[in-house]
């Protein structure tokens, strides 16, 4: 028996819990983090002035999720004008559920950085550009579009609240049953490194991320981490289906 610890929200955790259902991976749904829908009133002017904007960029799949939401309550869509982009693969899956627009992303790494590198967003010069993303985070894309002459402002549609961690229930299924744990920011990689370090656990289990800098963090564990460039439920069947 496989156990495969599902730490992202519950939302996000739906599909991996569906494709697993009837197979010998027991997907257990214990988000580390949770996603809090915002519904202020700056969030009211920015959603009615949506057709304004010729590029929205989605940060994640939890940005895309709330921009559906809000999108219903008040009734709007987007026009076929309008350049939608996002960080990567599954946020992309989550906004083609909603969008008939082509959804352009970066071809490897999943991140900002990489998205920058878009040869549609290289040189923004005065268009307007929304980023749709949680409250807080880096400041890399906003600034460096500005900096190009882009007109950038922000919709940050929900906020996350890092929870606790089970950590017996953890150890308890590591020594029972090969376990993996699923680790997909870097925001929820420290809160779980933090709270490790604080119990001293020590228990033996494979983390599956999906970014390097992710890696890297967990590195000081000294297990195995296994790195999947996209989320789909598929490709981590078969990570966890091949490791030995």
């Amino acid at each position: 028996m496989k156990t495969l610890i599902a730490s992202r929200s519950h939302l996000q955790n739906k599909n991996i819990i569906k494709y697993f259902t009837d197979s010998d991976i027991k997907v257990l749904d214990r988000p580390f983090i949770s996603i809090e829908p915002l519904t202020d009133h700056n969030n009211f002017e920015i959603i009615n002035q949506i057709n304004k904007y010729d590029k929205l960029i989605f940060i994640s799949s939890n940005a895309a999720a709330c921009f559906k939401q809000l999108l219903n309550i008040h009734k709007l869509s987007l026009t076929n004008e309008q350049q939608v982009f996002c960080i990567g693969p599954t946020t992309k899956n989550e906004l083609v559920s909603f969008l008939t627009q082509k959804i352009k992303y970066p071809e490897n790494n999943f991140d900002s950085e990489s998205l920058l590198n878009h040869p549609e967003l290289i040189y923004p010069n005065s268009q307007k550009i929304l980023i749709i993303r949680g409250q807080g985070g880096r400041e890399v894309l906003k600034d460096t579009l500005e900096s190009k002459g882009a007109s950038v402002e922000y919709l940050e549609c929900y906020r996350r609240l890092l929870m606790p961690i089970n950590f017996n229930e953890i150890k308890s299924h590591a020594e029972s049953s090969k376990t993996f744990i699923l680790i997909t920011s870097t925001e929820v990689a420290k809160h779980y490194l933090s709270l490790f370090n604080r119990n001293n656990e020590k228990f033996e289990a494979t983390y599956i991320v999906n970014h390097n800098k992710i890696m890297d963090l967990l590195e000081p564990l000294k297990n195995k981490i296994l790195l999947t460039k996209t989320l789909d439920p598929r490709n981590i069947s078969l990570l966890m289906q091949n490791f030995t």
